[in-house]
């Protein structure tokens, strides 16, 4: 339950989408364009994490690919999410040698990847719940945006931020090469079938992701919306955001981009966002944000971040300018950003949330809960019973990630909003050294 309700003072004029009026309200309405007629089909299981092996599908070390799906009994309204999860692009990053600088699920996906719990709470040390750990995939917070939509969960098991179609041998120095099936775009394109097979009627469709599904939920939003033909598309990139490659990133998205193999791909998204050669994805991987706005200028945007992300800019910067101390980290990735809000400044239909710092996961993605309340005596408890605040940290003026999200699916403005980082806004040398 949301102990803060913030009023969506953004402080901005509503962007033109080419929508139809919404009635007056107090509350923020959904277009009614965007609404399907009709009652719902009946699903025999609502409310659970279902899990679907795709056929040919496949993790980095070849084993069978799946996806999670959970369907509500009251909306036609469906939320796409990418997992986050890092990259690897060389033997070190993909073999685990490097650390934090790494990807996760390289070795599969269980069946019970969405719900297997940690002590105390569950006897499984390295679960990860991602059921409950993005509230707005509707397990632990009833009053999200997204808590009656039906949802889809792309776990991340191939280190290429959803991307890559390609089996890479790389270099063991000191004995057999590491084989890596780089395969994250063509497991989308796997599971499109059964997604649209299952989803025939789609009011709202949200595409998200955090920190590398952020990223993955770029690449593939014009794939997703264009075969899957709802009646409103909506885009949210949670901490994985595609910097231009003139900026400091470039060098990390070069690396990338001949690792994965990327041209091929790029090709393709050019040509179905009819990218002129000069201003597309093949020239700069930065374009993809704008291209998606303008082919889809009746879809709304939000980029969320923070300022003193310590997480997404080490993956940029650490290994490609000699592991730089955390404040020319964060001075080139506040160029990177200021850079991307500049051209989201350019675009109508896309809007920007930037809160300076939360001191935990490495102030790195706003859609996860705050993971360092797990250690309060009774967060979990709550967080379980669905009576959390799962939203703490992000705030900004009047607003958080939450409020954020509701306008992006709503006819309420986007936002644009961003919080400048103080001194105080730091990690310490204890945190810092975990984060790298």
């Amino acid at each position: 339950m949301r102990l803060l309700r913030a009023s969506l003072a953004f402080g901005l004029v509503t962007l033109a989408c080419g929508k139809s009026d919404p009635p007056p309200s107090d509350e923020p309405q959904v277009d009614p364009s965007c609404i399907v007629e009709g009652t719902p089909a009946k699903h025999d299981i609502v409310g659970e994490w279902l899990d679907v092996e795709i056929p040919g599908a496949v993790c980095a070390d070849g084993s069978p690919y799946r996806i999670f799906v959970k369907y509500t009994a009251s909306s036609h309204d469906l939320a796409i999410t990418f997992e986050g999860g890092g990259a690897c692009w060389d033997y070190e990053t993909c073999s685990g040698a490097r650390g934090q600088r790494g990807a996760a699920n390289l070795n599969g996906i269980a069946p019970d990847h969405m719900t297997a719990l940690p002590p105390p709470l569950g006897d499984n040390p390295d679960a990860k719940p991602w059921g409950l750990l993005q509230p707005h995939l509707g397990q632990v917070d009833p009053d999200v945006a997204t808590s009656d939509f039906h949802q889809v969960f792309f776990p991340y098991c191939t280190g290429d931020v959803f991307a890559g179609d390609v089996s890479v041998e790389y270099e063991n120095p000191d004995g057999e090469p590491l084989v890596m099936e780089h395969r994250g775009r063509a497991n989308v394109k796997a599971a499109l079938p059964w997604i649209r097979d299952e989803f025939p009627e789609i009011g709202r469709l949200l595409i998200t992701g955090c920190s590398a599904g952020g990223v993955g939920s770029l690449i593939n939003y014009s794939l997703l919306r264009s075969e899957l033909e709802p009646l409103c598309g909506f885009g949210l990139d949670d901490s994985g955001p595609l910097m231009s490659e003139a900026g400091f990133s470039g060098l990390m998205l070069n690396q990338v981009r001949e690792t994965w193999s990327l041209d091929g791909l790029l090709e393709e998204l050019d040509g179905e966002l009819g990218a002129p050669a000069e201003e597309g994805t093949k020239s700069d991987m930065g374009h993809l944000l704008p291209l998606l706005s303008r082919a889809y200028a009746d879809d709304r945007f939000l980029v969320t971040l923070f300022g003193r992300d310590l997480n997404f800019s080490l993956f940029s910067y650490q290994l490609f300018y000699d592991d730089p101390p955390d404040e020319e980290v964060f001075r080139m990735w506040s160029d990177d950003t200021t850079a991307l809000r500049g051209q989201i400044d350019e675009l109508d239909n896309v809007g920007y949330f930037m809160p300076a710092f939360r001191p935990d996961n490495c102030s790195h993605c706003l859609s996860l809960i705050p993971v360092n309340q797990l250690e309060v005596p009774g967060y979990s408890g709550r967080l379980l019973q669905g009576k959390a605040d799962v939203y703490l940290g992000t705030e900004l003026d009047d607003a958080r990630f939450d409020d954020a999200l509701e306008a992006l699916l709503t006819t309420e403005p986007l936002p644009r909003a961003v919080e400048t980082p103080t001194t105080e806004d730091a990690f310490s040398s204890e945190e810092s050294l975990a984060c790298r």
